[in-house]
Parts: C-alpha cells; sequence; structure tokens
C-alpha cells in the first residue's frame, strides 16, 4: 500500500509517516525488506507472488539488519545470497532464521574463508570491472569478484548448496563455542565484578539505622571463607 501511494501518487515517506502516525524510519524500513522480498521472488522466478512471502517479514527485517552491518555492498550481496536458500528451507539452518541470520552475519569473513577452502576461486582477466567497481571500486575488485562468484557457484547445483551449508553449520557452530570459551574464562573476573558492585551498594545504600542485621555476620564470615579460596585460587595460578 505504501509503495502504491509513493509511486502513483508521490507520497513521501516524511508525508506517509504522518498520514499513517508510524516513525519515517519504520516505513523506510519497510520499503528496504519490500525490496529484498521482490529481489528474492524474481530470483526465483515468481515475481510478484507476494503470498510466497507469508510469515518472513521478521526474517527479511533480520536479514536487512544484517545486511546492513556489513563493511561493504560486496559482503552485503554475498550474505544476501547465503541467506536465500535458507529462506526456501529454514529447516537447513537448523535454528530459528531469526537467530541464524544475525549469526551468519556476524561470522561472514569466517564463513567466506573456509567456503573459499572448499570452492577455491580463480580471478581471470574475464572480471567486469564495471560491475566489480560498484562493490566496492578498483581496490577490492579482485576480492569482490572472487566473493560474488564463491556464492554463484555455490547456487549452481543442490550438491553444492548442501556442501556449503554444512561448512556454513560447522563454522557458526566453532564461532559458538569460541564465544562460550571466552566467556567462560571471563566468567570469575565477571562475577567478582557483580559480587564488589552488589557490595558497595549494601554499604552505600543499606547501612542505615533501620537496617535488620539479623544474620549479617554470618553472611559476612561465609564471604570472607569465599574470598580465601578466590586468593589461594589466583595464588596456585600466579605460582
Amino acid at each position: 500500500m505504501f509503495e502504491e501511494k509513493r509511486k502513483r501518487f508521490g507520497y513521501t515517506t516524511k508525508e506517509l509517516a504522518k498520514q499513517y502516525g508510524m516513525n519515517s524510519k519504520d516505513i523506510e524500513e519497510l520499503f528496504e525488506i519490500r525490496s529484498l522480498g521482490a529481489e528474492y521472488l524474481e530470483a526465483r522466478g515468481k515475481r510478484n507472488i507476494w503470498s510466497e512471502l507469508k510469515e518472513t517479514e521478521h526474517t527479511f527485517k533480520r536479514l536487512n539488519k544484517a545486511m546492513k552491518e556489513q563493511g561493504n555492498v560486496a559482503d552485503r550481496e554475498v550474505l544476501k545470497e547465503l541467506a536465500f536458500p535458507y529462506i526456501d528451507n529454514p529447516d537447513a539452518a537448523g535454528e530459528r532464521l531469526y537467530t541464524f541470520i544475525p549469526s551468519l552475519g556476524r561470522h561472514l569473513t569466517t564463513v567466506k574463508d573456509e567456503l573459499k577452502k572448499a570452492f577455491p576461486q580463480d580471478i581471470d582477466t574475464s572480471v567486469d570491472h564495471a560491475a566489480a567497481n560498484a562493490f566496492g571500486g578498483t581496490s577490492t575488485s579482485d576480492e569482490s569478484a572472487t566473493d560474488l562468484k564463491l556464492v554463484a557457484e555455490i547456487n549452481e547445483s543442490k550438491d553444492k548448496l548442501l556442501q556449503a551449508q554444512d561448512i556454513i553449520a560447522n563454522t557458526l557452530a566453532s564461532e559458538k563455542s569460541k564465544l562460550s570459551d571466552v566467556m567462560k574464562s571471563n566468567y570469575l573476573i565477571k562475577h567478582l565484578q557483580k559480587s564488589q558492585t552488589s557490595l558497595t551498594d549494601a554499604i552505600n545504600l543499606g547501612m542505615t539505622p533501620e537496617a535488620n542485621i539479623e544474620g549479617a555476620l554470618a553472611q559476612l564470615d561465609e564471604l570472607q571463607a569465599s574470598i580465601l579460596r578466590v586468593r589461594d585460587f589466583i595464588k596456585a595460578r600466579v605460582n
């Protein structure tokens, strides 16, 4: 409806926002995801068959956001081309697309590196430099062209797509495991900081004339014992 009003009557995003009591950014986002949806349908030979996109609005919102977070136009294109097949078959992601697509976007560089090992690409002199320049200029045209050839090869057959999706799944699982390890390594200091904050609040806000102190000494004894255990652990690690 918004697109029709914009095309036929020349309504601006601001005018539409005012007319429908919406935020301009929200309407602009709707135009963006509509454009993505139209591109998806066009690529699958289903132009304007919008019923194919039933219940996918949230998925396209996540994809649109993840694409905006990429550092260059080529990576946005690569992410889009890798994500579209998962919209065809959401079960291939192994999780909800609203979590899978942002993860794919965050780890796109690593995913590309792993895919290139399985699908090595060669740049030749037949590259369309005018097209490559559209993805970042001459300084990145070779890399952009390589990435675009990579996704084109992956999408040319079902077998290659399945192979690529296995690689993507393993890569994202590995990155998730690394993140988990980092979080585990910071667990001690993170919770010590939380404890310090809580204790500071207890001192600054809780030490009042009407404060209930029943059991406080027992709590302090337990805290002191816990602090000694942490100190002993740190000494053992340092030594």
